[in-house]
């Protein structure tokens, strides 16, 4: 039998730089809603390195993080087709980065079903 080549490949996210229970909690719900993670914790240029060389379809960073801004703007500058997701630690409003606009837009969560549902936009891509 053919391997149907045609399939839309998942929705690649690169986790960087959560608190080590974020980070298992969010994988665990991302590869459970068919989400492909990578895992990238690192320095800025690292994790900006990582974003320009896999171009994943969106960075999830802690919104808490003194330069998650920052790193969020210089990876839409490596790879612009990549969303950047600011991720609440109290998980009350996460912020996009998408290229469409300066500043971020802000989507009030319910923490796995909007996360979920914001990388299913690019689904296919």
């Amino acid at each position: 039998p053919a391997v149907d080549d045609e399939r839309p490949r998942p929705p690649c996210v690169l986790l960087a730089n959560l608190e080590p229970v974020a980070l298992v909690g969010m994988t665990d719900v991302l590869t459970g809603g068919g989400v492909d993670v990578v895992v990238g914790n690192g320095s800025a240029p690292d994790i900006v390195e990582r974003v320009r060389r896999i171009r994943p379809d969106a960075l999830l960073l802690d919104r808490g993080s003194h330069f998650a801004m920052q790193i969020g703007r210089q990876a839409l500058e490596a790879a612009p087709g990549t969303k950047v997701i600011l991720w609440p630690r109290d998980e009350s409003e996460m912020e996009i980065l998408d290229g469409a606009s300066a500043e971020p837009r802000r989507v009030a969560v319910s923490p796995s079903r909007a996360l979920l549902n914001e990388l299913h936009l690019n689904e296919g891509r």
